[in-house]
């Protein structure tokens, strides 16, 4: 398990799909870069379950909706 991860880069990786759900249960994370990816969808809500997040970036993906509430 990654509970512990407290970063998590995985910009520029050509990542497709919907953003996982299960990110929401890495409680420690501040930080989350999935940038210059091709992600669509909705942000999930279980992302407003971290609430250590204090740097998200989502830019340049397809993704649609609003930021979940923390």
């Amino acid at each position: 398990q990654l509970t512990n991860l407290t970063t998590l880069d995985l910009s520029n990786n050509a990542l497709n799909g919907k953003i996982p759900e299960r990110l929401g249960g890495l409680y420690r994370l501040q930080g989350l870069n999935l940038a210059h990816n091709e992600l669509s969808g909705g942000i999930p809500p279980e992302l407003g379950n971290i609430a250590s997040l204090v740097k998200l970036n989502l830019t340049h993906n397809q993704l649609t909706g609003t930021l979940p509430d923390a």
